[in-house]
């Protein structure tokens, strides 16, 4: 039986050999449709154009759209940024309690907790972002950040296996406190 060689997904959305690559890679106006047809017949690129008509936003699983996003909070992004930080706590204790805080293993998920906390208080929280917000919203926003600064905080403190197992039980109350203020305020939201 001759398996076809399947091309991969990137190769499928972004062909290598495009006239129309996207200007950025959440370009809408660039269809999975058209990237099909480029796949399919690479010499086709030069006469395909971009739609002509707009396309509707796309949602998150908030209700906001994508562009409205990028200037607002994404306190849907920050569950899971939350969510990842407490989980790379929880399995570097593992490996710390064999092989010490240098441990690769750890010094590694240190290192995802530490990117994960910096993308959710850089971009998805940031200051500027925060300030669109308002009401209950607002104050969860105002809420995540005062805890990460916390968390954040014990992350640079980190030097004993002891501090570590400190900093994920921290990580780990955070998230079981943010999960149920967060659902609420998604319920809340969706009712209005």
């Amino acid at each position: 039986m001759d398996l076809e060689r399947k091309k991969p997904i990137r190769d499928i959305l972004l062909p290598k050999t495009t006239g129309m690559r996207p200007r950025t890679i959440f370009d809408t106006s660039f269809t999975y449709d058209q990237a099909m047809k480029e796949s399919e017949n690479p010499s086709s690129s030069e006469t395909l154009q971009p739609p002509v008509s707009p396309q509707k936003p796309q949602k998150d699983a908030s209700g906001a759209s994508m562009t409205a996003s990028k200037s607002r909070a994404c306190i849907p992004c920050s569950k899971a940024h939350v969510s990842a930080i407490s989980g790379a706590l929880n399995e570097s204790i593992r490996f710390a309690r064999e092989g010490g805080i240098k441990h690769n293993e750890v010094v590694d998920r240190l290192g995802i907790a530490t990117d994960e906390l910096a993308a959710m208080e850089r971009i998805d929280l940031a200051p500027y972002k925060i300030e669109s917000l308002k009401g209950e919203e607002r104050k969860f926003a105002d809420w995540i950040v005062g805890r990460t600064r916390d968390l954040r905080h014990s992350l640079d403190t980190i030097s004993t296996v002891e501090a570590l197992e400190k900093a994920a039980v921290e990580a780990a109350n955070f998230r079981d406190e943010f999960l149920p203020q967060f659902w609420k305020l998604l319920e809340n939201v969706s009712k209005k």
